[in-house]
């Protein structure tokens, strides 16, 4: 069975945590001594959002979260943790897009679509997945 493991897609978690910290900062100066709620919103969410992508970053690159194409299909891990697998008969194509400076990979199957934030595929891993019969 030929593996092929997709890189770990740097720039979605550099403007990730580049918003959330601006998000934090910003609402840390317009503080200015009122606690309201809508700053303290504000300052929770953006460190919860940094907390989650500073987690999967370090999973994705100590390679406990990734995601694998193979000759029998996709095998990923969701956003809530689940390993997910789905067999290549019902993979209909593979798309991949870059949009504000993220590269988007797009799984599309029989049923739904699977938007691959975290991770993209270098040149000569598209070639391979060319080669595998996923790319056109």
């Amino acid at each position: 069975m030929k593996e092929l493991k997709l890189q770990v897609n740097f720039a979605f978690y550099c403007i990730v945590g580049i918003l959330a910290f601006s998000i934090y900062i910003i609402s840390l100066n317009l503080l200015g001594g009122t606690l309201s709620l809508l700053f303290k919103g504000q300052m929770a969410l953006s460190i919860i959002v940094i907390m989650i992508a500073t987690i999967n970053f370090t999973l994705a690159i100590t390679g406990q979260r990734h995601v694998l194409f193979c000759n029998n299909g996709l095998s990923y891990v969701n956003i809530f943790g689940a390993q997910r697998y789905i067999p290549s008969e019902t993979i209909t194509h593979v798309k991949v897009k870059t949009r504000l400076g993220i590269k988007v990979t797009k799984v599309s199957t029989d049923n739904k679509s699977i938007y691959l934030l975290g991770f993209k595929p270098a040149k000569n891993q598209k070639i391979k997945l060319k080669q595998l019969g996923y790319l056109a």
